[in-house]
């Protein structure tokens, strides 16, 4: 009888901690219904198929220290995205055999669903009362306060009026951003309690929220990072300083430890300096320097504001996150300027701590009955409430019927994909648009370009991308001969082009009949046509001088001439080359003397060549490609292999230890307690 009683009293205990969180995951994902569903979107420019793309690359290839030829002539497979949802939703695929797709979807949106669960407990952990946390959580599930003050982002959620972090997702395909977003709360929570108490446990919680997050997005990443800042700014007194560094400190250097075989100090340089051109080309110019200078000096000043609050520093640090992530998100909106790079994307992570910040102090008022303070924290409530019903209306009753998918097999991205995929091409194809993040999501056929762009090392390829699209710097007459030129200097065997009559969303080509009567056309339906590229291997025989000495763009695409020659030259002899699994590339043919091999792939120093069994040197071109020197040979058989090299063991080793030792840390018995102070 007494154990009967003690086993119920725990059951009640468990579900009065449980039930604000259930209901609320349950409320999320009966609204996100729709969003599980299979089947094409509305929305066709989202970059969802791309991050798709990853996961199937990963569910058939998951070899971290392989390579990928699928994307931008080839790169380390490790490089083309952040880990966290490639690898979770290849790991969907391998357990539950289902369409890449749809795995990829249930994940993300599952993930999306649990945003507002743990952005409860993060209010939990802050206010110490289960009905205000989930009165946050209920209000953070329906709306968006930015909508209010950006016309622009109502405007562009449409009718079914998704909170912005759904909307983000749904039409853009920022899915890897909302994973990071969901985790973020999380972070913040448990760097919080190392703050506040210093155990060990609680420096290794946020140490492994703060790998996920890093290893989930780059966007998310830095949020989190300058949250840990802001979390510095408003705990951290003049004496206390040190002792509010060291759980950060110690938590942020365990992170990297276990991520640091993904993060590599070339990887993150590479992203660090590629983001800014590709975030429409961003500049710091003396208008991005007067923001920046704003943002610091403002959280510098409001931090001296909120001295007199020393007792209560996470109302100092959710007004300084609060003002940060406004601060950019609306100096961008509203006056068109980026602070740092893509600050438009920012606003859901000011979202977050909009809603926080208002509960909080709503919560002090009703506390300390100030009138003033609840005074004006009724006003907001009701301007809130006047300006926000008709959104929360929307989301609760409009996403089924505007957002219901349809069969994608006659949408122009599909079918030109599948027609590429019945061609069986042994080249690359070029595609843009939707089609360039269709492609991969079902077929594993090389393109020229990808999803992910700044982690890219060679930037040729893009860069030879754009100017084939734009025609930018062709000379009067020459765009579309330029252009064949530059497509055979990529390997490409098929070019897909969406003219003014497609129903491709991205129409990307300034001249879409740049190609008439230069290429044979193989395809052709509803505005879109596909083109044919005369190709015969990834590897030629070439002589040194027949190389360009440096990237032909624009109207130095000249330089390609004496190349592209070589390569088509019908005295010469020809090699035949065929891809032997995603790292290895054989090549066969005979090799006169004084010949070299130009191999159309990307360029590392993990690449290998072997001729006959026996290692021959790998150089680098112009183009960023692979050039062989190869002994002289009546038939040469040369194998080229992708090895990670020594770098990437250690850091594979150094996280491997860290994890080791931070479950070893965990599990220790403590001599005198649990702090590890």
């Amino acid at each position: 009888m007494i154990q009967t009683t003690s086993s119920s009293r725990a059951l009640r205990r468990a579900w009065a901690a449980a039930w604000a969180p259930v209901l609320l995951l349950a409320l999320n994902v009966i609204l996100n219904s729709v969003l599980f569903l299979p089947g094409e979107r509305l929305y066709r420019g989202s970059i969802e198929p791309g991050y798709v793309s990853m996961a199937r690359f990963v569910a058939e290839n998951p070899n971290p220290w392989g390579w990928k030829p699928e994307h931008y002539c080839g790169l380390p497979a490790r490089f083309a995205y952040l880990p966290g949802l490639p690898y979770l939703a290849a790991a969907g695929i391998w357990l539950s055999g289902g369409d890449p797709s749809q795995v990829y979807r249930v994940i993300t949106v599952t993930l999306a669903s649990f945003g507002p669960v743990a952005f409860f407990f993060l209010a939990l952990y802050l206010f110490r009362d289960r009905r205000w946390a989930l009165a946050a959580g209920a209000v953070y599930t329906f709306f968006s306060p930015f909508y209010i003050l950006i016309p622009y982002l109502s405007l562009d959620a449409g009718v079914a009026q998704l909170p912005s972090r759904l909307h983000l997702q749904i039409k853009y395909g920022e899915a890897p951003h909302i994973a990071g977003l969901t985790l973020l709360p999380l972070a913040v929570l448990a760097l919080l309690a190392a703050l506040r108490h210093g155990t060990r446990r609680r420096i290794l919680a946020g140490a492994v929220l703060l790998a996920a997050v890093a290893l989930t997005n780059w966007v998310a990443a830095l949020a989190l990072a300058w949250c840990c800042l802001m979390l510095l700014l408003s705990h951290a007194g003049p004496y206390t300083w040190a002792k509010s560094l060291r759980p950060l400190a110690v938590s942020a250097g365990l992170a990297y430890l276990f991520s640091c075989f993904w993060l590599t100090p070339g990887f993150v340089s590479t992203v660090a300096s590629s983001w800014p051109v590709d975030a429409f080309n961003y500049r710091m110019q003396l208008s991005q320097q007067a923001l920046l200078l704003g943002l610091i000096c403002g959280a510098l000043f409001m931090r001296f504001l909120f001295g007199r609050f020393s007792g209560k520093p996470y109302l100092c640090f959710l007004s300084l996150c609060l003002f940060s992530f406004g601060y950019v998100a609306l100096a961008y909106h509203w006056f068109g300027i980026e602070t740092i790079p893509e600050s438009r994307r920012y606003t859901p992570e000011a979202e977050l701590f909009a809603v926080l910040l208002y509960f909080a102090l709503a919560k002090r008022a009703l506390e300390r009955r100030s009138r003033a303070l609840c005074a004006a924290m009724t006003l907001l409530a009701l301007a809130g409430m006047a300006l926000g019903a008709r959104q929360v209306w929307r989301y609760a009753t409009k996403p089924a019927l505007e957002l219901t998918p349809f069969a994608g097999e006659n949408t122009p991205e599909y079918r030109v994909a599948g027609f590429l995929n019945s061609r069986k091409p042994a080249g690359r194809v070029f595609v843009t648009g939707g089609t360039r993040f269709h492609l991969n999501s079902r077929f594993a056929i090389p393109q020229t370009g990808g999803t992910f762009e700044s982690g890219v090392r060679n930037r040729v390829p893009i860069d030879l991308n754009y100017q084939i699209l734009s025609g930018a710097g062709n000379a009067p007459g020459q765009e579309g001969a330029t252009a064949v030129l530059q497509l055979k200097a990529l390997a490409v065997e098929y070019v897909a082009v969406h003219g003014p009559g497609s129903r491709e969303f991205y129409r990307d080509f300034r001249n879409p009949a740049k190609f008439e009567g230069l290429l044979e056309r193989v395809y052709v339906r509803e505005g879109d046509a596909v083109y044919r590229v005369p190709f015969v291997s990834y590897a030629h025989l070439v002589r040194p001088e027949e190389m360009p000495g440096r990237v032909p763009t624009g109207r130095d695409a000249v330089l390609l001439e004496s190349y592209v020659k070589a390569i088509e030259d019908p005295e010469r002899p020809k090699l035949e080359s065929r891809w032997a699994g995603a790292s290895a590339l054989e090549i066969r043919g005979r090799v006169p003397e004084g010949m070299r091999v130009s191999v159309q792939v990307t360029h590392h120093p993990g690449w290998k060549a072997f001729q006959d069994g026996a290692p021959i040197p790998v150089e680098k071109d112009a183009l960023g490609f692979l050039l062989l020197k190869p002994r002289p040979a009546p038939q040469a058989s040369i194998r080229l292999i992708f090895e990670s090299g020594l770098g990437s063991k250690i850091a594979a080793a150094i996280s491997v230890l860290a994890w080791l030792g931070g479950i070893a840390w965990w599990f220790r018995v403590p001599g005198g307690g649990d702090a590890a102070r």
